[in-house]
C-alpha cells in the first residue's frame, strides 16, 4: 500500500465519513440536513457514501461544521466525534475535490458488509423460510385490522395534543397490509395486540419479510430481526444487553458485532410475545422498552396478547397500535372452501356448533380444525365451555399427528406425547420460547437426587479423561522407565483422582457454558509474556479461533457444543504441546519426576498428559462432558431421547415444533401451554 493511499484512509475527513456512515441510515442523515436547513436532494443521487462526502464538503464551505458536529451530536449524544473537533482546529484543511486514488473500502468495512448480508440471509432463513413458510395455514388468510391509538403513549409531545381526540379504534381497509402502516408511522414504532392464536405472530413475520427485501437492496436500513421477549424475565437486563445476548445465543453473531450493530442502532428489533413475559415482570419488561426508546430512538415493532397488555397497568411509549380482528363468518367459509372437499365436514360441523363457530374466528383454531378434522367430520361433544373445548381440539390434534404421520411401526405415540410434554414443561418452566439444545441445564433434571447424580456423572467422567491422559503419557512415554501398565495405573491414581475428581466435582456445579470460540485477551500482559506468546502462536499456527469477527450463516442444531468439542480439541493440543516442552526442560534439568527415578520420559509424559488435560477442560471440554452426561441422564429416566435431533426434526415433520435456526420452537405457544399442562405420566 502506498504512503499517499494509507494517509488518505487515515485522514480525518476519511474517518470522519466512516463514522457518519456506520452511525446514521439514509432516513436520519434527511433529518440532519432539515435540522440545519440544508436540501438533502442538493447532496446528489448517489449512494450514501458520495452523499455523506458531500454533506462534509458543503458543512466546511459554509462554515458550518460545528452546526453539523451538534447536529449529529444531538442525534447521538452518547457518541463522541474526535474527527470533527479536529477538522474544526484545522479550518484551512478542506475535503479533497477530487481523488486521485478512488476511495477503497477497508478490510473493516468489508467485513461489516458481509456480515449484514449473511445476518440477513439468515434472518429470512430462520423465520421467513424456517416459520412463516412452514407455519399451520395452507393458505394464508388476509386479517383486517383497526388501529388504536390509546393503546400506546405518543413519543413526541406534541403528539400529545392530538392523543385526546385519536383514542377511539379506527377500522382499516380490508387488504391494508402491515407494512403500508409501519411505512405510514414513518418507521417509528408499532405495537400489534390481537387475541391468542389471532395471527400476531403471522403478521410480524409478514412484516419482517418486507422489511428483509428492503434491506437487501439499501444498505443505509437497518436490519430487521426477530426476539422473542420470553427469555428476557430471566436476568431483566437493559433491553441493549438483552438484545446483544440474544444475539450472541440465538444467531450466533460475535460479542463484538452485536455490540456494534446495537450501540449504532443497526438493528430493527422485531419484539414477539410481550406478553410470554413472566406476569411478575412485565411492567418492568416495558419499562425497559420505554427506556430503550426514549435512549436510542430506534424502530421497533412489539406483539402481545390484547387482554394481557391491557392489564399490566402501563403503555408502551410507541407511535401506534393495531388490533388484529376476528375473522368473519365470510372469510372462514373462504378458507374452508379452498380447502376442497376434505373440509367439507369441517364446514358442515360448524354451521351446527355455536361453540366451534366461536373457536373457528381464531386463525390458528381454524388452522388446527383444518389439520385435525380433515376428511372427517368434528367430534359431537357435549361442553359449552370454549376452554375446555380448546383442549380437545388440540388433544384431537395431537392424536391425529402422531399416529396417522407414524413412519415406523417401532414408535410408539404414548411415548413421543410424553418427551414433547416433558419438553413443553420444561421450556415454560425455564421462559424459553425456542428450544436450543446447547442450552440444556442442570436445572431440567425435576429432582435433587436426579441432580446429585449428574454431578456425580459428570465428576466420574472428568476422572477419567483426566487419568487416562494423564497415565497415557506417563505409561506410554515415560514407560521406557517403569513399564507401560505401571506408568499407566500411576497416572490413574495421581492424575485422576487428584486432578480429574478436584475439577470434575467443582465444574459441574456451574451452569453449562458452551465455548464456541477461543480467544485470548491481550490484556494478560505480564512477565509471562514468552510463555502466553509460545501458546498463542501455536494456538494460531493450529486453527485456533483467536481473533475475527465473521458472522457465519449456522443454521445447524447444538452448534455451541460442537464448537466447544472442536476448540476443546485444538485448545488441548496447544497446552499439551506447551507443557511437555516445559517437561522436557524440567527432566533435562533432573527436577519434578525425573528426580523420582522415571526420568526424561516419565516427565515429558507427565507433563504432556496434563497439558492436554488443561486445554480440553479449559477450552470448552467440560462443557461437553456436563453436556452428554446431562443428555445421558435425560434419557436414563425417560424424559428426553438421547439422540434429540431426530426426535425434534420428526415432530417439525408432524407440525407440532418448527425449525427456527438451529433450534425449535411449538407451532404456536398455545399448543406449548397444552402439552405443558398435560401429566405426563398419564
Amino acid at each position: 500500500m502506498s504512503n499517499s493511499t494509507s494517509h488518505q484512509r487515515n485522514s480525518p475527513w476519511v474517518l470522519l465519513r466512516q463514522q457518519i456512515a456506520q452511525t446514521f441510515s439514509e432516513s436520519e442523515l434527511k433529518t440532519i440536513c432539515f435540522d440545519l436547513g440544508i436540501d438533502f436532494e442538493e447532496l446528489g443521487q448517489g449512494n450514501k457514501t458520495n452523499q455523506i462526502i458531500e454533506l462534509i464538503r458543503l458543512g466546511q464551505r459554509q462554515g458550518r461544521l460545528a452546526d453539523l458536529r451538534s447536529a449529529i451530536a444531538d442525534a447521538r449524544p452518547h457518541l463522541s466525534w474526535p474527527t470533527l473537533e479536529v477538522l474544526q482546529a484545522s479550518p484551512n484543511e478542506t475535503y479533497p475535490e477530487t481523488i486521485s486514488t478512488p476511495i477503497k473500502f477497508s478490510r473493516e468495512e468489508q467485513l461489516a458488509q458481509r456480515n449484514r448480508q449473511t445476518m440477513l440471509a439468515k434472518v429470512k432463513a430462520y423465520w421467513v423460510d424456517g416459520v412463516l413458510a412452514n407455519s399451520l395455514h395452507s393458505k394464508v388468510i388476509p386479517l383486517d385490522m383497526e388501529r388504536n391509538p390509546g393503546a400506546v403513549t405518543r413519543p413526541r409531545p406534541w403528539d400529545m395534543l392530538w392523543q385526546v381526540k385519536d383514542q377511539q379504534p379506527q377500522p382499516l381497509p380490508p387488504g391494508t397490509r402491515i407494512i403500508d402502516r409501519f411505512q405510514y408511522t414513518a418507521g417509528e414504532a408499532l405495537l400489534i395486540l390481537g387475541e391468542p392464536g389471532s395471527g400476531k405472530t403471522t403478521m410480524l413475520l409478514e412484516l419482517a419479510g418486507d422489511l428483509l427485501a428492503w434491506a437487501e437492496k439499501n444498505e443505509t436500513l437497518r436490519i430487521p430481526v426477530v426476539f422473542n421477549l420470553s427469555s428476557w424475565a430471566s436476568k431483566q437486563l437493559p433491553l441493549t444487553d438483552w438484545l446483544m445476548a440474544e444475539l450472541k445465543t440465538l444467531y450466533l453473531i460475535p460479542k463484538k458485532t452485536a455490540q456494534t450493530w446495537v450501540e449504532q442502532d443497526d438493528i430493527l428489533p422485531l419484539l414477539d410475545g410481550l406478553d410470554e413475559v413472566a406476569e411478575a415482570q412485565r411492567g418492568a419488561c416495558i419499562q425497559a422498552i420505554n427506556e430503550y426508546r426514549t435512549k436510542q430512538g430506534t424502530p421497533l415493532v412489539v406483539c402481545s396478547r390484547t387482554a394481557d397488555y391491557e392489564a399490566m397497568g402501563r403503555k408502551l411509549v410507541l407511535s401506534d397500535a393495531l388490533i388484529l380482528r376476528p375473522l368473519t363468518p365470510h372469510q372462514i367459509n373462504d378458507y374452508l372452501l379452498a380447502g376442497g372437499p376434505a373440509l367439507d365436514g369441517v364446514r358442515l360441523g360448524l354451521q351446527e356448533d355455536e361453540v366451534l363457530q366461536e373457536m373457528a374466528q381464531s386463525p390458528l383454531m381454524l388452522s388446527i380444525m383444518a389439520v385435525a378434522y380433515r376428511d372427517q367430520a368434528p367430534e359431537q361433544f357435549t361442553s359449552t365451555n370454549l376452554d375446555e373445548r380448546g383442549r380437545q381440539l388440540f388433544a384431537t390434534y395431537m392424536q391425529r399427528q402422531l399416529r396417522q404421520r407414524q413412519k415406523d411401526e417401532r414408535e410408539d405415540p404414548a411415548t413421543t406425547l410424553r418427551q414433547l410434554t416433558y419438553l413443553a414443561q420444561q421450556m415454560t418452566t425455564h421462559e424459553q420460547t425456542i428450544f436450543l439444545i446447547e442450552r440444556l441445564q442442570p436445572t431440567w433434571l425435576p429432582t435433587p437426587a436426579q441432580q446429585r447424580r449428574y454431578r456425580w456423572l459428570v465428576g466420574v467422567v472428568v476422572e477419567l479423561v483426566f487419568g487416562l491422559l494423564y497415565g497415557l503419557g506417563v505409561g506410554l512415554v515415560g514407560g521406557l522407565a517403569l513399564g507401560r501398565a505401571l506408568g499407566l495405573a500411576l497416572g490413574l491414581m495421581t492424575g485422576g483422582l487428584a486432578l480429574g475428581l478436584a475439577g470434575g466435582l467443582a465444574g459441574a456445579l456451574d451452569d453449562i457454558k458452551p465455548m464456541e470460540k477461543a480467544s485470548w485477551s491481550r490484556r494478560h500482559t505480564s512477565g509471562q509474556d514468552v510463555f502466553i506468546g509460545l501458546v498463542v502462536g501455536l494456538g494460531v499456527g493450529l486453527g485456533v479461533g483467536l481473533g475475527g469477527e465473521l458472522v457465519e450463516l449456522k443454521i445447524t442444531p447444538n452448534e455451541g457444543i460442537k464448537n466447544s468439542a472442536q476448540n476443546a480439541i485444538r485448545v488441548g493440543l496447544v497446552f499439551g504441546l506447551v507443557f511437555g516442552l516445559g517437561g522436557v526442560l524440567g527432566g533435562a534439568l533432573g527436577v519434578g519426576v525425573g528426580e523420582l527415578g522415571v526420568g526424561l520420559g516419565g516427565a515429558l509424559g507427565g507433563a504432556l498428559g496434563v497439558g492436554l488435560g488443561v486445554g480440553l477442560f479449559s477450552g470448552g471440554g467440560l462443557a461437553v462432558i456436563q453436556h452428554y452426561s446431562l443428555r445421558f441422564l435425560l434419557y436414563r429416566y425417560s424424559y428426553l431421547p438421547f439422540n434429540l435431533v431426530p426426535f425434534l426434526d420428526l415432530a417439525a415433520e408432524r407440525l407440532i415444533l418448527q425449525r427456527v435456526g438451529g433450534g425449535y420452537r411449538f407451532v404456536h405457544r398455545l399448543l406449548q401451554d397444552y402439552l405443558a399442562g398435560l401429566d405426563g405420566q398419564s
